[in-house]
């Protein structure tokens, strides 16, 4: 007896099958951050070189060190975790130098930063960026230690 549906070809049940993202984003987030998380997944994907190619800014720049580009592979992944939306989901680990360059490779520059004390150990910078493009914006928290913030200064002037 034979079948009369069509044989798919060993190659085409193989390769894999695109999958949506497996986390939906949280209520209450902002649409600018869900474009955040778009382009981290893109950035995870590949390589730092091959992103900029890619980009209409060119970023990240070559320029930076790898240990910078590590850093900002750890905040896109945070990104796509939907870290730094929230005050009680900020990012951390990232420092104040890599959270600009996480900012600079996303197209955002700070226009306003607060700074407050979360506890004895770390701030809490409350960064309210602007897309470079279109001029969105949106707010970002970064818990930084005290010792790196003491170390590194506040960072850029917005």
């Amino acid at each position: 007896m034979s079948s009369s549906a069509p044989r798919e070809s060993p190659a085409r049940r193989s390769r894999p099958k695109a999958e949506p993202s497996p986390t939906l984003p949280p209520d209450g987030i902002p649409s600018i951050y869900v474009y955040l998380h778009a382009k981290a997944e893109i950035y995870l994907k590949t390589s730092p070189a091959r992103y900029r190619k890619r980009d209409f800014f060119a970023m990240p720049s070559r320029d930076w060190p790898p240990e910078l580009l590590s850093l900002v592979r750890k905040g896109m992944e945070q990104i796509v975790r939907f870290q730094g939306w929230k005050r009680d989901n900020a990012f951390t680990g990232l420092g104040i130098e890599a959270f600009y360059a996480l900012a600079e490779t996303l197209h955002f520059h700070a226009v306003k930063v607060r700074t407050r004390d979360l506890d004895a150990a770390t701030f809490l910078d409350e960064m309210r960026l602007e897309h470079l493009v279109d001029g969105r914006s949106l707010i970002l928290f970064n818990a930084v230690l005290k010792r790196s913030w003491e170390e590194a200064g506040p960072g850029p002037s917005p």
